[in-house]
């Protein structure tokens, strides 16, 4: 790519830290990929990825015992002489199994994919939220109802050069940028696969451009603590969220512009069937993330968030496996014969008038189509199955009308907390309280926002409505506050935050959180 996405220097869409890391490009990091350490640790990993998404067939690794440490020792050694050249398309970590002939080649391949991943991960930290579900969920819940989505298209093109010019602008290292030009230059970006890691990281790198816009959007939504707009990309798909004030109304505009020309530098697009422009609180739906999003008012008049995933859908039966129309029509069916009351004959000794009485029967006849034969009930049978028939559905009626009746929503108990960093209050970040049990039917998501002295208050349903008892892992994202930096990633993942929580069965008072900045 002949375009440089990064030159925003005298730009008002410069984010906040950008000019620190133009200043003060990274260094050593090729010193510090070819350490032993570090190669371990990728290899680690690799095993791992492997024993996931390979299947179990009882095959031993390519490398064992002692091995490991020479084989290791050996790759550092070509890094740094650099005589590591990638060995062709190295396939992704859910590649089929490798013949035994080049199954070292490939563990190399593999190994510096991985490294090269890790190392690049500290210089673009910006991940999506862990649950990006939920938080789009708790993002709606809070008045943010106003939504623009887009998807974009996947670029055919080679963007190598991009990926490159991207990552000189933050990299003073010159093996290290000769290394990464090797590996793109030997892989094909197209056949990678969605859980390889420098795969995810190069998608990254190649939409910073539009991380860039959605940052300064989400700096410009910000007024004080409060939150008026808040973007997010998760891989291809952006959308931004707004909330009803009209001063606002100006942002949807400028973002549209500003990411159609972050597109073009890019050389790509947006896929039109998939570009959502929508009111949640009009009513409308949201398709985004392969879930479907609206507001439903329960009861009270509360509107609450309600998503569901989307059910893709079959192809359709070729049309020589279509049954005709004949074949859907059924025999007519012709229903019994009325019920005929039989009277029994009066006794001739009888008075006129008498009180003698005798119960009737019913007598049923089969339809035509069928044998001919008939059954006598008598009348006190008919008459009890009647009032058993009653019986159930006024039961059944009873039921209905008591359980729309009862409470339908989970058990919740009020509870508060406070987060700080390095001390201060952490206004407006958003803390999310999400179950260590999701698979449990019972599990609850539950959220809140800071306030200015730094305390908070959950809300499952609603805001500040409480959360269901058990243990939690809570995530606390960016704070909002115009002062405020942005919070260390590791608070923001439920695989990599320290912080848990346990809501008891009554008020619970949750222990302050002390966040502290990442050591350097």
């Amino acid at each position: 790519m002949t375009g440089n996405s990064l030159n925003y220097a005298n730009s008002p869409w410069r984010f906040e830290g950008e000019t620190e890391h133009l200043a003060k490009p990274e260094q050593g990091l090729f010193s510090k990929l070819t350490q032993l350490e570090t190669l371990n640790t990728a290899y680690a990993k690799l095993n791992e990825a492997l024993a996931l998404h390979s299947p179990a067939d009882g095959s031993e690794p390519p490398l064992v015992g002692e091995e490991v440490n020479g084989f290791l020792l050996q790759l550092g050694m070509d890094l740094r002489a650099g005589t590591f050249r990638m060995q062709g398309k190295g396939p992704g970590l859910d590649a089929d199994k490798v013949s035994e002939n080049d199954a070292r080649s490939d563990l190399r391949n593999r190994i510096v994919q991985i490294a090269l991943a890790d190392a690049l991960v500290t210089i673009f930290p910006t991940e999506p939220p862990a649950n990006p579900v939920a938080w789009t969920a708790a993002v709606v819940g809070h008045g943010h109802s106003r939504v623009y989505a887009v998807t974009i298209e996947k670029n055919a093109a080679d963007c190598s050069e991009h990926i490159l010019a991207v990552v000189r602008q933050r990299v003073d290292d010159r093996a290290f940028l000769a290394l990464l030009g090797n590996v793109l230059e030997s892989t094909d970006l197209q056949d990678f696969a969605g859980t390889n890691r420098l795969a995810s990281m190069l998608t990254r790198i190649s939409l910073h451009n539009i991380d860039q816009v959605l940052h300064q959007a989400n700096l410009l939504g910000r007024q004080g603590s409060d939150v008026h707009a808040t973007c997010i990309r998760c891989g291809h798909d952006v959308a931004l969220f707004l909330d009803n004030d009209a001063q606002y109304d100006w942002l949807l505009p400028a973002v549209q512009k500003r990411l159609r020309e972050a597109l073009a530098e890019i050389k790509a697009e947006v896929d039109p069937e998939k570009t959502q422009s929508v009111d949640l609180s009009r009513g409308e739906k949201l398709h985004f993330l392969d879930h479907e999003f609206r507001l439903a008012k329960d009861r009270d008049g509360t509107a609450r968030v309600q998503y569901k995933a989307l059910v893709k859908a079959c192809a359709p039966k070729p049309e020589a496996q279509k049954p005709s129309r004949q074949s859907w029509k059924l025999p007519s069916l012709r229903w019994p014969r009325r019920a005929q009351r039989r009277k029994p004959a009066a006794p001739a000794d009888a008075p006129p008038g008498g009180r003698n009485f005798h119960w009737p029967t019913l007598r049923l006849q089969r339809p035509r189509w069928s044998w001919n034969w008939s059954l006598q009930i008598p009348r006190r049978v008919y008459v009890v199955a009647a009032a058993v028939m009653i019986g159930t559905a006024v039961l059944a009626v009873s039921a209905a009308v008591v359980v729309v009746l009862l409470p339908n929503g989970p058990q919740l108990y009020p509870a508060r907390g406070q987060v700080f960093y390095e001390g201060r209050p952490a206004v407006g970040a958003l803390v999310v309280f999400l179950p260590k049990d999701p698979t449990s039917p019972q599990a609850r998501v539950a959220s809140a926002l800071v306030a200015e002295d730094g305390s908070y208050v959950l809300g499952t349903q609603k805001a500040k409505d409480g959360a269901r008892a058990g243990q939690y892992v809570v995530t606390v994202s960016r704070p909002r506050g115009k002062r405020a930096y942005p919070l260390p990633a590791r608070y923001g993942s439920r695989h990599t935050t320290p912080l848990t929580a346990i809501v008891e069965m009554g008020p619970t008072e949750v222990p302050a959180y002390q966040l502290l900045a990442e050591s350097p």
